[in-house]
């Protein structure tokens, strides 16, 4: 993998001597997250469940945390409702910690921080991240956005399509345009989940016919694509966007990504790529064409690197969108920032 060093950014670099570090926010927060952990490991299970009603008195943070533990762990009552199965939290490593104790920075640095000094933080640490990850997964010219799921990723993606097809108007249309999506169950469940989301109908959705091949069960026809689609031109329909596949979670397989790029071109449908196989992106043996391999793609480090708690990232193009409309996902990125320093040379 390409290592972040080697982009240039000159900001980021700026090295803040160890002793303005070690009696800062950020490191008592950093500790305080941690002192939580511990305690919600050490503090054994207390039967007695908290009260649906507030306390008169106050409670130490520790009691506090043993009450959050027991409603954690109570949740596996014994079939004879006498007790509790023994049950142990999730172990983390450093860099599950590292990646959540990132939330806690980010919420302070914007929510805390005047709005003076949020802004140039974010946006200098968005840009930095966004340069990594472009260079990294070899997608130029793109934007970046952070979500805590794949669904809110789709949601984003929807409305950059259609910003790029409507313009201003995308959110005050008297007819929506067509999604079509491969035929992989998982994906379409999940993107007509999203168009209803967004408050289009589940009807917009169509769902492309998979090739007669028992060895591909899930992937799109082309053809039979190509068909629909110039049904739909001549019936006064407006194609918008495909949702493809760059390797399905559990099979693995792929869509005719070369072709499925040729065939959106030609009548100006945005192209969105998901999927396992494009984590090889990052290989240094793998090597694209000059162009991007999609307008967009949604990418799942946590999995990937199993690291609790990173956001999904999706990249798309910006020269045909504005990035507007997704700026208060900046803060999203610091998990990334962190954790990608840490272990992108691993």
């Amino acid at each position: 993998m390409s290592s972040p060093d080697s982009v240039n950014e000159t900001k980021s670099d700026v090295q803040v001597p160890d002793h303005e570090v070690e009696h800062s926010p950020f490191v008592e927060l950093s500790e305080q997250f941690n002192y939580a952990l511990d305690n919600l490991d050490n503090n054994q299970l207390n039967t007695q469940l908290t009260s649906h009603t507030l306390p008169l008195g106050s409670k130490t943070f520790c009691d506090i945390l043993a009450s959050l533990q027991t409603l954690v762990l109570s949740q596996n009552k014994k079939e004879d409702g006498e007790g509790y199965e023994e049950n142990t939290l999730p172990v983390l490593q450093d860099l599950d910690k590292f990646s959540l104790t990132s939330y806690s920075l980010s919420y302070y640095i914007s929510h805390c921080l005047p709005n003076e000094q949020t802004v140039p933080v974010l946006s200098l640490v968005n840009k930095s991240t966004t340069m990594w990850i472009s260079k990294l997964f070899q997608f130029s010219n793109c934007g970046a956005f952070y979500t805590e799921n794949m669904l809110l990723s789709y949601e984003r993606v929807l409305l950059l399509a259609m910003h790029r097809m409507f313009g201003p108007e995308y959110l005050n249309l008297s007819e929506f345009p067509i999604v079509y999506c491969t035929p992989d169950p998982v994906l379409v469940g999940t993107i007509k989940r999203t168009a209803l989301q967004i408050g289009m109908n589940e009807k917009c959705v169509q769902i492309i016919p998979s090739l007669s091949n028992v060895l591909c069960p899930y992937k799109a026809d082309l053809g039979a694509l190509e068909t629909i689609i110039t049904t739909d031109v001549e019936n006064h329909r407006k194609p918008l966007i495909v949702f493809a596949r760059a390797g399905a979670h559990v099979t693995g397989q792929m869509d005719d990504i070369v072709n499925l790029k040729e065939l959106c071109s030609k009548h100006n449908i945005w192209l969105h790529l998901s999927g396992d196989n494009l984590s090889g992106l990052a290989l240094k043996t793998f090597k694209t064409k000059s162009t991007n391999l999609a307008d967009s793609m949604t990418l799942t480090p946590s999995i990937w690197l199993n690291i609790s708690a990173l956001p999904v990232i999706t990249l798309f193009d910006k020269q045909y969108t504005s990035t507007e409309i997704l700026n208060i996902y900046k803060s999203k990125c610091l998990p990334i920032w962190t954790c990608f320093q840490v272990s992108i040379n691993s």
